[in-house]
Formats: C-alpha cells, structure tokens, sequence
C-alpha cells in the first residue's frame, strides 16, 4: 500500500442499486480512508440517470452486494455524486472520510439521455438493455429467464410454460455471461421487448407483476426469495406482490423514503 500514491476509480455504472460497481466504489473509499490516501473518481454520465424510483434499502439486514447503500433503487447518482453522499452521510467505516477529487462530466445534465459508447458487461450489449435492467434484474430472485445465455440479455422475459408468452427461445452459454443461466437447454415463452424504444424506459414493476400473475403455482415464483429480498433491499415488496396489491399501491408505500432519500 505504501507504494500507492493515488487511487483513480473509473468504471461505468448503469444506475441501478444492484449493479455492484458502486459497491466497489464503496470499497476503495474505505480502504483510501483507513491508509489515507487521496482517491480520484473520473466521472461519468448515468445512462439512467433521469430517474429516481423504487424502494430505498431499510435496514441493514438486507446490506449486501447487490444493497450497499441505503439508497434508492434506481439511485439516480452519478459515481462522483455517489462518492460525495457516501462522505457527507458518513456511510464509511465509523464515519471515516474519504479524500475524494471528482473529475466532473461536462456538459451533462441528469434530464438528458446518454447512450454508453462502451457496454459496461457482456450481459448489457445494448442501450435498451441498459434502460430495462432495472425492472427485469428482479427476476434474478426467481428462475424466470431474462435472456442470459442468449444474443438478447434483458431485452426479453420468459419462462418454460406457453401461458407466458407466445414469443419462444431458448437460453444456451454465452461468454462472459454468468454461469447460471436461467431455464438454459429449455424452450422460454415469454415477451420480446427489443422493439421499445429504449429512451422512453423508465423503472416498472409490471414485468415482474405479469410473471407472478401468470405463474399457474405461485407458491413456486419466489425460488430465491433472500436474493429477491436483497435485490429489493426490503422484504416488503415481495410481501406486497405474495398479498396482490398493484403497482400503484406499492409504489405509494415508497413515497416517504424517496421524498427523504431525494433530500
């Protein structure tokens, strides 16, 4: 460590609470802090960046990877906005600070939309998969298949009965992607949604609704149910879709802790 004059951190974040590049932000704020040693964040666009939405991670029980901080799902930060709230919350190890320096974005503001030049993971090929990962990422808490293991990672939703979808595929191997593929060798039946136009996707909760009120056997939808609970960064939401209640409802239970987390 005494050979390190100075940490840079520059990696693209999508903008989900659950990508687990802020989680690494996270992680060498602390380690600068504990061996005091200045870190740069070289900034950049939130390609979902126009958007604040879904619940904000309760209590620590559902920290995690996927649940780092106590912010909202769709966390609406830049990496560097990111960095300056995890200093000024003292959310660092006994509200330790980090030396942070910022190299900020110019000209971008969060009302616009940014398409990445780079893919930040195999799994995210495209702009559209960008804007959709937010709402399909919660299907990682079940078997249902997003198009891991195919050419169309989440652009399409589906699951092993035609009750799903009259739109079929079948999930194989794909370099780069995770090793556990949802539903891989099986024929999907789903919904293809590689014709939406990519800008005008913002979080929803219907993808997940429409699988869960489609599943013959409901009792078999939540097969990762801690994971879920992680993703989600509270037991609630599960608990909201087990007891039917549409997404307008669920979505009025965010409200107090958006209105604080956006303050």
């Amino acid at each position: 460590i005494q050979s390190i004059d100075v940490m840079i951190f520059d990696l693209q974040d999508v903008g989900a609470r659950f990508y687990t590049y802020i989680t690494s932000l996270h992680r060498v704020m602390e380690l600068c802090a504990k061996h005091n040693k200045e870190l740069i964040v070289l900034d950049r666009p939130n390609p979902c960046g126009d958007q604040v939405d879904g619940p904000v991670r309760s209590d620590d029980k559902f920290k995690s990877n996927v649940s780092y901080h106590k912010i909202a799902m769709v966390h609406g930060l830049t990496v560097g906005e990111l960095a300056h709230m995890i200093n000024g919350e003292k959310w660092l190890e006994n509200g330790a600070q980090c030396k942070v320096t910022v190299i900020p974005v110019a000209n971008y503001d969060h009302a616009k939309h940014y398409e990445l030049p780079v893919i930040p993971s195999p799994s995210l090929p495209n702009h559209l998969s960008v804007r959709l990962y937010s709402s399909l990422c919660l299907f990682e808490g079940t078997e249902i298949s997003v198009g891991r293991g195919t050419d169309m990672p989440f652009q399409v939703v589906g699951f092993d009965l035609p009750v799903y979808g009259d739109f079929a595929y079948t999930p194989g191997e794909k370099a780069g992607m995770v090793k556990h593929v949802e539903g891989k060798g099986q024929t999907m039946y789903g919904t293809d949604l590689r014709g939406l136009d990519a800008n005008k996707q913002t979080f929803t909760l219907k993808y997940v609704l429409d699988m869960y009120n489609k599943m013959p056997d409901k009792s078999k939808f939540f097969t990762r149910a801690a994971f879920f609970d992680k993703l989600a960064g509270t037991d609630q939401l599960r608990k909201q879709i087990l007891a039917g209640k549409t997404e307008n409802e669920i979505r009025k239970s965010w409200e107090p802790e958006l209105k604080e987390y956006k303050q």
